[in-house]
């Protein structure tokens, strides 16, 4: 006589085996909500962020004319000669006074930094291209000097983000330029991906060109 098959058995899941399916679920869940709030911050602060940095390139060109004018005010009331001194690899645009060091008195006088026109350290930004009297000057280094026997020369620079290896960084460009007879420099926007310096804004007024060239002057 054969035997009946054996009856299969459909035994009820466990609560235990229920709540860890549950479980599962729920870190699923938990997972996509904590990847969109992460889309979601990124896209509020990382704009901040890029505004930040912004700011702060603006501030560093902003210390740059503070420096300019500075140096250029103490040129014209004082008798001391000076240099403007810019280092690329430390980022460090300076002025330097030829004075004997304080307490020497029978010293040679030396070029001495400064102590009222502290030096401006560029983090976000560089000096991409400088003139002196239109002569392009090295970017890598360069020092104009103030005689106090000659005009001062004229002087443009180019602030531009501090480049990434061998790429551009994205963000503002600035020229600034200093007349030989100014004491404020001026500093003008450069919108280009790639800024060169222009020809540096002209002081002078064309009488003819305004209609005042019958009046006195």
């Amino acid at each position: 006589m054969k035997r009946p098959p054996a009856a299969t058995l459909s035994l009820p899941r466990s609560p235990k085996g229920a709540r860890l399916a549950a479980a599962r679920a729920f870190t699923l869940v938990e997972l996509i909500l904590v990847i969109v709030l992460i889309s979601i911050l990124a896209s509020v602060v990382v704009p901040r962020l890029t505004g930040n940095d912004g700011r702060r390139a603006e501030n560093e060109v902003r210390a740059i004319e503070s420096l300019l004018a500075a140096a250029a005010t103490r040129d014209a009331f004082t008798a001391e000669p000076r240099i403007l001194a810019w280092d690329a690899p430390s980022g460090t645009l300076a002025m330097f006074v030829r004075r004997v060091a304080t307490g020497s008195v029978d010293s040679e006088p030396a070029w001495l930094e400064d102590g009222l026109v502290p030096p401006v350290r560029l983090a976000l930004t560089e000096i991409r291209e400088a003139t002196a009297d239109g002569q392009r000057l090295d970017t890598g280094s360069f020092a104009v000097q103030f005689s106090q026997t000659e005009p001062r020369p004229s002087l443009a620079l180019l602030i531009a983000p501090r480049r990434q290896g061998a790429r551009d960084a994205a963000g503002d460009s600035w020229q600034i330029d200093l007349a030989p007879e100014a004491i404020e420099p001026i500093r003008t926007p450069v919108a280009s991906s790639a800024p060169r310096l222009s020809a540096s804004p002209s002081r002078t007024v064309d009488l003819d060109a305004t209609g005042q060239g019958g009046k006195p002057w």
